[in-house]
Formats: C-alpha cells, structure tokens, sequence
C-alpha cells in the first residue's frame, strides 16, 4: 500500500509558539484527554460542554487530546468533533497590531473576540442538544505577501491587469491593526479529518465548499503567473489539499472542473506547493483501492501535466549537461512522475509491485512531459517508475521516452553516465525480456528501435548496453539455421 505521509515531522519541547502534538509532553492536553475519557465513560452533558470550551484555549492543547482520542468521540458522538473543529475556525485567529497603538484598542479586540469565542461554544452546545447547526465561520480576508512582487492581477475573465506600486496605500496599510487566521493551528483540527486508517466524515465537503475560496487568495489566486509568497501555507495546504483531493477522486464531472480550476490557476510556485499535495493524495486513493475505475485518477494527472509543462521554468533554457532540478518545481515534477523528491537524497519512487499493475493509465498522461522541460531529471524519474516491475506491456512508453530523450540530449553523454540513465534502461530491457523472451526476436515489430537505442548507447559508452547488444547478437545467431 502506499503510505499518506509525504514528510517525516520532528517534536520538540512544548512552549507558548509550538504546541507539541504528541500526548506524551503536553500536560494540558493529557488533562483534556482524561476529561474526554470521562465524558466517554459518564456520558455527562456537563463534561461534554466543558471539552468544547476548552477548543477556544489559546494553546489549542484541545487539538491534540482530540487527536489521541478520537476513535472513543467518534464511539460516542461524532458531532462533537464537528463542533470542536467548528469553534476552532472561529477561535484560531491572531491580531497584528502597530507598535504605538493604544493599549484600549487592544484590550477592547481582546474582549470582542473572547465573546464571539463564547458565543461558539455556545451556539455548538445548543445544536447538540438538539438546536439548530450553526453555520462555518467565515475567516479573515488575508492579503497575500510576496517575495517575488507579481507584474499583475488575474481577472475573472483571464485578462491580466498590471499592478503599479502604492507606496502611500503600503504605508497606510502598516499603521493599520490586521486580524489573521492561524493557518498553522487550523490545520492541526484538519488533520482530525486526515488519519490513516478512519473513514472521513461526510462533512468534510462543507469544509471544502466553506474555505475554498479563502484558501486559494492565501495562496496567491488571482495574481499573475510570477507572483512567489513570502511565506507559504504549508501547514494548512498539507492538510486542506488532502480533503481537496479526496473531493476531486468522488466528485460529479462539473464539480470536479470547478474544484480544480482554482488549483490550475495559482501562481507557479503556488501551484506547485499545492499540486504536490493533490497529487499524492489523489494516488493513495487510486492505488490503495483496487476497485477504483482509473478515469478520474488519468483525468487528474493530465490536468495537472498540462499545466506543469505552462510553467515558467519548464521552458528554461538549460545548459548542455545540466542534470540537477531546482527545488521549486523538483518535487511537483517528480510527484507527476510517481516519484518523491528531496533535494539531499534524489528522487525515488514510491510505488511498490503489488500495487504496479495499476499505472498503466496514468502513464499515458505521462507523455507530453517527455520531450521538454528539466530532460535530465524526467528521465530519472521515469526510470526510477517504470523499474519498479519491468513489463513488456510498457515497452512502447520506454522506447518513445528513451528515443526523444536522445533527441533532446543531441549527444550529450552527460545524463547517460553520470545519473545511470544508459544502464537503468538496459537493466529495463533485460527483466522486460523475461516477462516476454520473444523481445529478442528478430521477428519483433520493436526489434530495430531497440537495436537503435542499444547502438546509441554503446556509443556513449554505457558498457552494460553492450553487453547486452552482444547478448541479443550471440541469442539471434544460436536461432539461426545452419
């Protein structure tokens, strides 16, 4: 099976600024855990209405005891952890204040947002017991800040606007106090939703429909291709792109193009932090669950390949012999591909062979990535893939890949040698011939074009491609007639 997790995450100690998210340090929320193992025991509506108010806790300790316990919630009352990730939206929020602003100004947001806390837990209490649901809460409008100043903004229509710089309105706007949303500690009550394992609550579509809009403006939505953020969303695109995904593997055809649309239509940088997450995601589903039609998984990935070989760098004017991939776009370029990236170890696939019968129709959306784009860092992607269980049903894919990707190179040994491009076909080709013995065959229809490649090959000096060259020879010549 393959795994959800993309990352391996570290803990530290717990302090004021990172909550720990394990149980085991964290002793407010080892408090709130007991609390939810008593409620689950005495089924008292008094402890109930004591754990929603402890979600409005400014050291979201809530967060992780939930976290810890959440097959006993769900045992008990599922809504509860509805209406705790409710009242979080409305409660995770921080205000930037200017130096010199008057401690009144301050202490009088600190006193409205506290009621409005209140008031969510009060309105979740009173639809538990019996009352009417409470809506979502909307989240702050957040302007997004770039690091890479976009040229222009998007409109509706697609017609670009060019941005002149406001030095007045920057100003203004730094002497103005600005309420956030905490992304970062909305994405640990995300992650409720996300756990290996559990079944997703149906509701997650209204968290979709709810924040959609909002989650795209913090990532850059509606501005021009060039536009790079200053800080990226990382903690809350981890967690709200998985249920996007999941979204886009089950929804109707005009549900899906409206889901995707705004992801397509991202800046470069951010559509590759996004696409990364959607990707991964959209495989788990698709390769863990061997019943699931194909159509939406291709479908997908040919959106997404298609708006990878847009992006800016993918048209760069590399230099002869240049094998490396810059960090932005080598993961979300090695996710198409299958593969999983990191700039200090390489690329690697993450597909296993029980699993491997499965990717013929995604490899065909594969295709257009073939002859352009980082040449040197496709071809080891795909090799790292289709190696995981040579077949003789990809040899079509392999020849065309490996036949333009010589093209491309135009006699450049570089990528050949150096990342082993040269022997991982070759070793390709051999287990490929056990699976079909007739791949030697003079009679076979791909007989010259893999005489063609081997020749090639040689001629770069990849000894194992000569010695298979001369294996294929030595075999032909033991099938003919004397």
């Amino acid at each position: 099976m393959l795994s959800k997790e993309r990352h391996q995450t570290a803990t530290g100690p717990v302090d004021r600024h990172a909550p720990n998210e394990r149980l085991d340090y964290n002793r407010p929320a080892q408090g709130i855990c007991a609390l939810l193992h008593l409620w689950h025991r005495r089924r008292r509506v008094e402890d109930r209405d004591k754990l929603l108010r402890t979600v409005a806790r400014h050291d979201q300790a809530a967060a992780v005891a939930i976290a810890a316990a959440h097959e006993r919630i769900r045992d008990a009352d599922p809504r509860l952890i509805k209406a705790a990730v409710r009242i979080a939206f409305t409660c995770c929020r921080w205000r930037w204040e200017p130096h010199d602003e008057d401690a009144a100004t301050r202490e009088a947001y600190e006193e409205e947002k506290a009621g409005k806390d209140v008031a969510s837990v009060a309105a979740e209490v009173a639809w538990l017991d019996g009352g009417p649901e409470p809506t979502w809460p909307e989240l702050p409008e957040e302007t997004p800040s770039f690091s890479r100043q976009p040229r222009a903004t998007v409109s509706p229509n697609g017609e670009h606007i060019d941005l002149k710089s406001d030095g007045a309105s920057l100003r203004r706007r730094s002497r103005e106090a600005i309420v956030h949303a905490n992304d970062q500690e909305l994405s640990r009550w995300l992650s409720l939703l996300n756990v290996e394992g559990c079944a997703r609550p149906g509701w997650y579509l209204e968290i979709i429909e709810s924040y959609a809009p909002w989650s795209a403006r913090i990532n850059g939505h509606g501005y021009s291709a060039d536009a790079e953020l200053s800080q990226t969303p990382n903690d809350w695109n981890n967690q709200f792109y998985v249920l996007v995904s999941s979204a886009l593997m089950d929804a109707a055809d005009y549900q899906f193009l409206s889901l995707l649309q705004p992801i397509i239509e991202l800046p470069d940088s951010s559509f590759c932090d996004v696409a990364e997450t959607v990707i991964h995601a959209a495989d788990v589903h698709y390769f863990n669950e061997p019943d699931r039609p194909s159509a939406r998984a291709s479908a997908l990935r040919q959106k997404m390949v298609a708006r990878a070989i847009e992006l800016n760098r993918w048209s760069w004017d590399r230099r002869k012999g240049e094998l490396g991939i810059d960090i932005e776009t080598g993961p979300m370029i090695g996710m198409l591909l299958m593969n999983l990236h990191s700039p200090f170890s390489g690329a690697k696939t993450y597909l296993v062979p029980a699993v491997f019968d499965r990717v013929d129709p995604l490899l065909e959306t594969l295709r257009p990535m073939m002859p352009g784009g980082p040449t040197a860092f496709i071809a080891i992607c795909t090799m790292n893939t289709l190696n995981v269980a040579p077949t003789a049903r990809h040899l079509d894919f392999l020849l065309n890949a490996v036949e333009t990707w010589l093209e491309v190179t135009n006699g450049d040994r570089s990528m050949w040698h150096e990342l082993g491009i040269g022997r991982k076909v070759t070793e390709w080709l051999n287990e490929a011939a056990v699976d079909d013995p007739s791949l030697y065959g003079r009679s076979h229809p791909a007989r010259s074009s893999i005489d063609a490649i081997l020749g090639r090959l040689v001629s770069f000096g990849v000894s194992e491609a000569h010695e298979l060259e001369v294996r294929i020879q030595t075999e032909a010549n033991s099938q003919t007639p004397h």
